[in-house]
């Protein structure tokens, strides 16, 4: 029956060749593993830094590591080739790779980076625009406009959340968190509050714009 999923077994005229030997190789013959389909994102988005110094975070949120090469960054409707600077092109699942306008301005900037690609790019807009991926074979992983973020680097909280929505996005407190979880993503210490002004002394009255001016 070609529809039949059973395994038949058969015994060559071979002696040494014991049963267990061959339970072992009909085991692997049946079992060949077929990678998932891996879902990596664009996780952080750096267009608040200078000019070299910008970058984006890759997150593979799969249960497979991805090659990422022969990838394009797309920015500006150009694509972008990934050229590995720091440990390769491989995206271990659950990973980070951070690929940069100019890695080894970046490498400097965040020393402890552990996957670090370099994709020379013009620069990213602050007030947000179109960015994507593309995998090896030409086809768009993740196409969408991001919000505006002229301060700080955006963090996207939910990878399984539309990207486009503005409400995914917050920018970080500082410089963001390059090849790390982002500190806005589920189960990550929230960032340290503002620092707040010390309290006046007891007794003293809190000045204001009008009293602190006067003679």
């Amino acid at each position: 029956d070609p529809h039949s999923a059973a395994v038949r077994f058969f015994y060559p005229a071979n002696p040494t060749m014991t049963r267990p030997l061959l339970l072992a190789l009909a085991i692997a013959a049946v079992t060949t593993v077929t990678p998932a389909r891996a879902a990596v994102v664009i996780n952080e988005i750096a267009a608040s830094e200078p000019a070299d110094h910008e970058w984006v975070e890759l997150a593979n949120t799969g249960p497979d590591a991805v090659d990422l090469t022969g990838w394009k960054f797309v920015e500006d409707g150009v694509n972008h080739g990934l050229v590995p600077f720091t440990g390769g092109t491989l995206l271990p699942a659950g990973g980070f790779a951070v690929v940069a306008q100019k890695a080894d301005v970046v490498s400097v900037d965040h020393p402890g980076i552990t996957l670090l690609i370099d994709s020379a790019w013009s620069s990213l807009r602050e007030g947000g625009e179109i960015i994507g991926l593309r995998d090896a074979a030409g086809a768009m992983v993740e196409q969408f406009t991001y919000p505006a973020a002229p301060d700080h680097p955006l963090e996207r909280a939910s990878a399984s959340a539309d990207a486009s929505a503005a409400g995914n996005w917050r920018e970080h407190a500082d410089r963001g968190t390059p090849g790390a979880a982002n500190s806005n993503a589920a189960g990550a210490s929230p960032p340290p509050p503002a620092a707040q002004p010390a309290p006046a002394p007891a007794g003293e009255p809190t000045p204001t714009p009008s009293s602190a001016g006067a003679a």
